[in-house]
């Protein structure tokens, strides 16, 4: 299980940018009792990003899933 992090104080594990190499950021928007949920990881250097939402699933499974997508690209 995937702990939840505070996007102003916390990032969690996440691999460099494919293509450029620098450290992506982490920004989650809305929480558990929001009718929508974004997290969104980008690269501030090249600007690539990868989005995940969600209407019913949980904060944390959004956080696991953006995560898990991020470090397991191919």
């Amino acid at each position: 299980m995937t702990n939840i992090y505070n996007y102003d104080s916390e990032t969690p594990d996440l691999k460099p940018c494919p293509f450029c190499g620098n450290t992506p950021v982490w920004h989650l928007q809305g929480n558990d009792h929001s009718a929508k949920r974004l997290a969104i990881i980008k690269c501030a250097n090249c600007g690539v990003e990868m989005k995940v939402g969600a209407l019913r699933n949980s904060t944390e499974w959004l956080c696991e899933t953006i995560i898990n997508k991020w470090n397991n690209r191919k």
